[in-house]
């Protein structure tokens, strides 16, 4: 832009400062704030304030650059806070414009004064009015003036000329003087530091042209440390340009340089009791009025926060009731480290006062941090003391976490409660040989100590019960699990105590002694609703259902089950018992009971919570997956194979407990003769049965699972032999499901070899039973007993109703009705699918009613049927026609 030389040369102008500065290399289009500066052209002012490396001027400049308007740029310093020196550069501005002749009115400096101020806002205002268009000003870095009379000066010029300019001034501290003369009657728009900071589409197009575009998108931690920044992102840019080793992370350099540079442009600038004040306050995440107070002991806390918040000096605010601050994480780095000096008390002293402030109104997560920062370990064990089972119950295992993580193995075994809190925060974590280590170790501290009490005896014991459950070392359970309930008096212990008699009912559940199994649930959920243990009184629901569903009372165990899910829904439960357990139990009843797609919904949605063991524990689900897709036919080959075939690779990677072991390899099996894979089913033969074989219920899964494999390789008198042992065992254990199991598997397989009627006479006598159906049609889908037309045959000559149920083929079906009955009789049954009772039919055929009687009495006979709404079932499902 060219400038008149006699003007400048006059008045002794620096012309780099009516120039815009120079563009980037490389620019991201902000076009959301410059359609924000578009828009407020037709007004007079625009304010842009920000504390130092938010992009004002960058931002400015490539706006400014775009205007065709007649504009005029200046770049305020120290040295313009003079009132002659800034009148002299506000008419420079003008004289940037083609045929503007301000000289002559300058000529003479002892005119600019403050007595001329009027007249000199009246021939500024006049020079105004030879524009065609209102010019644009732009006056950058504001906050270096503060001289009264040139505020004056510039509030005047706008209050009378309004309509005659558009002025952009863009400054670090609050621009109170101009605003404050258009609030009341004209419009004007402000961007502050929440509007300049970089949005994260803004910070990937930053780093788009480097290599580190890609961990820029992934690193969350970077964009929220930043927040925006564009200094910042600008500093780790040239740190990258310069060691382009890329961690995707602010790294030593990169924070010692950001560091400097907001110690150079911000914080040298600051008086002492505003460093004192933001010393004691950085080493908080968030604070109040309250706690700065608190932290400081400055009467003058309320004015430095008002003004801290004026200059938008890094500091945001939330919350509408109680308001709470926050400084930008960087800047708060760079005050504790650049600071420290500045505070009366050291930073131990101001996290203990910080620590105990958030204590005592219920913040335990600041609170550890600040006694975790403060480095005094005997103030943060009596924190965990005192507050940590409050925060185990309450679910709070990251504040947990991060406390013992401050703490040394030798702290920790050193404390009794401490041990006991640590090896039960291990269990919600899936760390269960660290839980095991603490409780030993800590164990053989005390009785060396002379601290082990009978009440400690029995805490560590109780954890050691919940140990041996979850290992499946079920006698080890009940051991510990007597000596947990000893001290029942204590009132201390009774989170132990409730854990011992779970782990106690766990431990006989799976030795299939069901009655002792219940009685320890039901002494459980007593602890449960005295202590008013929420998440505990879901496993006892939970382990309470699943002896009701061993036992095939599944209406039961199905209505206890949606008690636990609501408790869970609407109370929350924690890591201790998620929720993936109740919905994969409740997905078994369900298939249990023939509803399928319903229990598809529960497996996905526990497919949906995220674990830390990731696709550990997809196995389970996909186990019950894969069953419901055999036992529904719905399924292609295909579907079948992923499910088999991710099962495997999971089962290659992971190392399963005995209980998802056994129910996988029965899944597994059934898949194999289900496809033909012969081979496997001889390679899982010749391996001799497992240790599954100590507890009972896996025993008795593992039994069944070798008697379908024995039958798929027509090995049927051992398949007969291993079925009858385990229903007399079943019967034993008043396992009422498993018997069920069994019987039908003894059915189809008499059924598929020795003798039909006999295993035809075993399916009806079971067909009543709820899960009948659903076991029934699993086993016929999988050895595809419907591929032979005379099985089916006898299935439909004998009376079971599986035409709607079981997937038999409705051509050969229909055919087989055909030949079993005479045509009268298929006009009979063909009326009664119409709803004609007997004396209607009589005389639609012509005959009597007695005839008709006979007719229905023949039906029934062949097809095995005890009443006519049977056999009126499977003619509608069949669709005969007249």
């Amino acid at each position: 832009m060219k400038i008149k030389n006699n003007f400048l040369e006059q008045h002794a102008i620096l012309s780099s400062k009516l120039r815009c500065p120079t563009r980037p290399q490389h620019l991201i289009a902000r076009n959301r704030l410059l359609m924000r500066l578009d828009e407020n052209q037709t007004n007079a002012l625009t304010l842009i304030q920000a504390p130092a490396g938010f992009g004002k001027t960058t931002l400015l400049g490539s706006w400014f650059e775009q205007q065709e308007n007649q504009k005029g740029w200046f770049t305020a310093d120290e040295l313009d806070n003079d009132f002659p020196r800034f009148v002299t550069y506000l008419f420079a501005l003008l004289a940037q414009m083609p045929d503007k002749k301000v000289a002559r009115f300058c000529s003479d400096t002892t005119k600019i004064n403050s007595t001329n101020l009027l007249q000199i806002v009246e021939f500024f205002c006049q020079q105004l009015r030879h524009f065609c268009r209102p010019p644009l000003l732009v006056i950058d870095d504001w906050h270096c003036i503060s001289e009264p009379l040139i505020v004056e000066l510039l509030a005047k010029i706008l209050e009378r000329a309004h309509d005659k300019m558009h002025l952009v001034v863009a400054s670090r501290l609050p621009i109170l003087g101009l605003s404050c003369v258009l609030k009341a009657d004209y419009k004007f728009c402000e961007l502050s530091m929440e509007d300049l900071k970089f949005t994260e589409q803004e910070t990937s197009a930053f780093f788009d042209d480097l290599s580190v575009r890609h961990y820029i998108h992934q690193d969350k931690q970077l964009l929220q440390e930043v927040d925006g920044w564009v200094a910042a992102l600008q500093l780790i840019r040239i740190s990258h340009l310069s060691e382009p080793s890329w961690q995707p992370s602010l790294d030593l350099q990169q924070r010692r340089m950001i560091g400097d540079y907001l110690l150079e442009e911000i914080i040298s600038t600051l008086d002492q009791p505003t460093l004192v004040f933001l010393a004691a306050t950085s080493i908080c995440r968030r604070f109040n009025l309250e706690l700065a107070q608190a932290l400081t002991s400055l009467t003058s806390a309320g004015p430095i926060l008002e003004h801290l918040q004026q200059r938008q000096l890094f500091v945001t605010t939330t919350g509408r009731k109680d308001v709470w601050y926050r400084y930008h994480s960087i800047f708060r780095a760079a005050v504790i480290k650049h600071c420290q000096a500045c505070l009366p008390l050291g930073l131990s002293a101001l996290n203990l006062i910080a620590a105990q402030w958030w204590l005592e109104r219920g913040y335990y997560l600041e609170s550890a941090d600040h006694f975790i920062a403060s480095g005094d370990r005997d103030a943060l064990i009596v924190f965990i003391v005192n507050w940590g089972w409050e925060l185990y119950r309450k679910g709070q295992y990251p504040v947990l976490n991060h406390c013992f993580d401050a703490l040394s193995w030798e702290q920790i075994i050193a404390q009794p409660y401490l041990t006991l809190t640590f090896a039960w925060l291990s269990l919600v974590n899936e760390r269960t040989g660290l839980a095991s280590a603490v409780v030993n170790e800590g164990e053989q501290v005390f009785l060396a100590n002379g601290e082990l009490t009978p009440t400690i005896y029995s805490g560590l014991a109780g954890v050691k019960a919940a140990i041996a459950a979850i290992q499946e070392d079920y006698g080890e359970a009940i051991q510990w699990g007597q000596a947990a309930i000893i001290q029942a008096d204590d009132k201390q212990l009774q989170w132990e105590r409730c854990q011992a008699y779970l782990a106690l009912a766990e431990a006989y559940f799976n030795n299939c002694d069901f009655p002792v199994a219940l009685a320890y649930t039901q002494k459980a959920e007593a602890v449960c609703v005295q202590n008013n243990y929420t998440t505990l009184k879901v496993r006892t629901f939970h382990l309470q259902a699943r002896i009701l569903f061993q036992q095939n009372k599944l209406e039961q165990s199905l209505a206890l089950q949606q008690a636990a899910l609501d408790i869970g829904r609407d109370q929350g439960l924690s890591k201790i018992f998620p929720l993936d357990h109740l919905y994969r139990t409740h997905a078994s009843t369900l298939k249990t009971l023939h509803r399928y797609s319903l229990a598809q919904q529960y497996l996905t949605l526990a497919e949906s919570i995220k674990r830390p063991s990731g696709n550990y524990w997809r196995y389970p689900t996909l186990v019950e997956q894969l069953i419901i897709a055999m036992a529904s036919g719905k399924q292609s080959n295909e579907a079948l194979l992923k499910l088999a075939t991710d099962i495997c690779q999971l089962e290659q990677h992971h190392r399963f407990c005995q209980a998802w072991r056994v129910e996988g390899e029965a899944a597994l099996v059934l898949y194999w003769i289900y496809a033909g894979r012969v081979s496997k089913l001889r390679s899982y033969l010749r391996v001799p049965k497992g240790p599954a074989q100590a507890v009972v219920s896996f025993g008795n899964t593992e039994s069944w699972t070798r008697a379908l494999a024995y039958m798929a390789r027509n090995e049927f008198d051992r398949a007969v032999h291993l079925l009858d042992a385990s229903h007399a065992q079943g019967m034993a254990q008043g396992a009422a499901l498993f018997c069920l199991q069994v019987r039908i598997t003894q059915g189809i397989a008499h059924f598929m070899h020795a003798d039909p009627e006999q295993g035809c006479q075993m399916l009806r006598a079971e067909s009543a039973e709820l899960g009948f159906e659903h076991l029934f049609k699993l086993l016929v889908n999988v050895f595809q007993l419907t591929a032979n037309e005379c099985q089916a045959e006898f299935l439909i000559a004998h009376g079971l109703p599986i035409e709607s149920r079981f997937n038999i083929n409705f051509e050969h079906s229909r055919a087989l009705i055909f030949r079993v009955l005479t045509r009268r009789e298929i006009r009979v049954l063909y009326l009664l699918t119409t709803g004609l009772k007997n004396k209607e039919i009589a005389t639609d055929m012509n005959i009597t009613v007695s005839t008709v009687r006979s007719h229905i009495k023949s039906i029934n006979r062949k097809l095995a049927f005890e009443t006519r709404a049977d056999a009126v079932e499977l003619a509608r499902n069949l669709k005969l026609e007249a």
